[in-house]
């Protein structure tokens, strides 16, 4: 048995709770963990692996130099552990990455896993799919997040057997602005959509995953996975329940999903099994912790040493991409430039 002390770097009062929601689920989950084989402890001293659980950007700033400095890093850097679902992720630290990418991807290091969130979707639960389901295919999501997307839209489109909503404009203004009633309506007409389906297409967004892979396990519908970069996570038999398309075989996704078709209510009831065997309330914290002590066994080189071999990835274009953003998020904030900007003499 396995002390695990589970802690986010996005303290109260300064972060809400959707920033520390990570940790919560875990700690929830710890509470209520069926598998009996991992414990929650709440002093560090003590712990055999302290897991940094963070989604908040804002927290942990680019590259988690808050988690880095953190004195429990820097005093138990040996047993430290991250849990993150951000997109393009760098493994500084070992962990659960949920878009870490194939060419990144280290077992020994860093692993995937599924989407840890206080705010998920929930009008999503388990529906039997009917026999008669309306929709051999659906898809309600931002088609702007990624190219395979765009692909997906001009070829399945004008199929009368599918639905294929773009909601980039809208999602986006919901998601900052909106009020919780546009929130609860567009989960409940998303989940609505989900459970009137076969198959639920999955393709990659901004990172390589995609949260509506494990909506639809929740769900028990079949999810389609169109990600050349994404990993599987460890645990469940995948090939039992969900479709595999590599990205140059698009134009033959009606095709894969035809052959499929008698499959898809069996396929379907398959991956609820298989989301409450890994990802349910009641394992989750026993999964996030199992991995990583396994990680945590599996460690051939100091944990400083293989941070400074990550550092080399934020030469990626991506990457300069993103801490051009950052910094000029910063440059935002100097007295100076929002003068300029307030008198039309910078534009951004």
């Amino acid at each position: 048995m396995a002390k695990i002390f589970v802690l986010s770097v996005a303290e109260a009062p300064r972060f809400d709770d959707w920033a520390r929601g990570p940790a919560t689920v875990l700690k929830d989950g710890a509470r209520i963990d069926r598998m009996g084989q991992h414990q929650l402890v709440f002093t560090p001293a003590e712990a055999d692996l302290i897991l940094f659980a963070e989604i908040n950007e804002a927290a942990t700033h680019p590259y988690m130099q808050n988690v880095l400095r953190h004195p429990l890093y820097k005093l138990y850097p040996q047993k430290s552990f991250l849990y993150w679902p951000g997109d393009h992720p760098i493994a500084l630290l070992p962990g659960i990455y949920c878009s870490i990418e194939r060419r990144w991807y280290d077992p020994s290091r860093a692993r995937s896993g599924p989407y840890l969130t206080v705010m998920p979707n929930p009008f999503i639960d388990f529906r039997p799919l009917n026999e008669d389901a309306p929709y051999l295919f659906s898809f309600k999501g931002a088609i702007q997040n990624h190219p395979v997307r765009q692909s997906l839209s001009t070829v399945l489109g004008e199929d009368p057997r599918g639905l294929f909503i773009d909601v980039s404009k809208d999602s986006t203004r919901i998601s900052s602005s909106g009020t919780q009633q546009e929130r609860e309506n567009f989960w409940h007409e998303y989940a609505d959509i989900m459970e009137q389906t076969k198959f639920v297409l999955c393709p990659r967004g901004v990172g390589a995953s995609s949260i509506r892979l494990f909506e639809s396990m929740r769900m028990g519908r079949v999810p389609v996975i169109c990600s050349d970069d994404w990993v599987a996570p460890n645990g469940p038999d995948w090939d039992t329940f969900s479709l595999r398309l590599a990205e140059k075989d698009i134009p033959n996704i009606i095709s894969l999903l035809k052959e499929n078709e008698g499959r898809a209510k069996q396929m379907g009831e398959r991956a609820r099994q298989q989301w409450e065997l890994f990802f349910g309330p009641e394992v989750i914290f026993h999964y996030i912790a199992d991995q990583c002590m396994r990680m945590k066994a599996e460690q051939k080189t100091s944990p400083y040493f293989s941070r400074w071999l990550h550092e080399f990835e934020r030469l990626r274009p991506i990457q300069m991409r993103q801490q051009w953003s950052h910094i000029k998020a910063k440059l935002r904030q100097w007295p100076l430039v929002k003068a300029l900007q307030k008198s039309h003499l910078l534009v951004d």
